[in-house]
């Protein structure tokens, strides 16, 4: 068995990925708000996007980095991986859609 075709490998690339990606580009939308706005700061852009839940698309969007993983690990037949990307993208989705239903 190859080191890398571990289900953990494939559940924790499968969450941080689309955190990470949703970061940056979470990051680089409110720099470029807060360019567009004088007197609008990072802080407040963050204040709106969190209470009004205007990052649950960003995280939606960025899982689609989970396709990336899961055609690299098919292709090389790391089935347990491919399985643990397939529960990470379940898992953020039942996430996103409670937070975003439920809070």
């Amino acid at each position: 068995m190859n080191k890398w075709n571990k289900l953990y490998i494939g559940l924790v690339l499968g969450i941080v990925g689309p955190l990470v990606i949703s970061g940056i580009e979470l990051y680089y939308s409110a720099k470029k708000v807060v360019a567009t706005i004088p007197g609008y700061t990072m802080e407040d852009y963050y204040k709106v996007a969190f209470t009004t839940k205007g990052f649950l698309p960003n995280i939606m969007l960025a899982a689609v980095v989970n396709l990336v993983a899961f055609y690299l690990f098919l292709r090389k037949e790391y089935w347990y991986s491919v399985r643990g990307v397939i529960l990470a993208t379940l898992l953020i989705a039942i996430s996103v859609y409670s937070v975003y239903f439920l809070l």
